[in-house]
């Protein structure tokens, strides 16, 4: 997914796709913590 293609989701379907997205986004930042603690620090 891309911003043009979750712009056109919203604009579409605004009641179903911005929850959607903001929950994609929570989950994205869950994962970046998640892999930030696991990886080794960088220098």
């Amino acid at each position: 997914m891309n911003k043009a293609a979750a712009r056109r989701a919203v604009e579409a379907q605004p009641d179903i796709a911005a929850p959607l997205i903001q929950e994609i986004g929570s989950l994205l930042q869950q994962i970046d913590r998640a892999v930030a603690i696991r990886l080794p620090k960088a220098g």
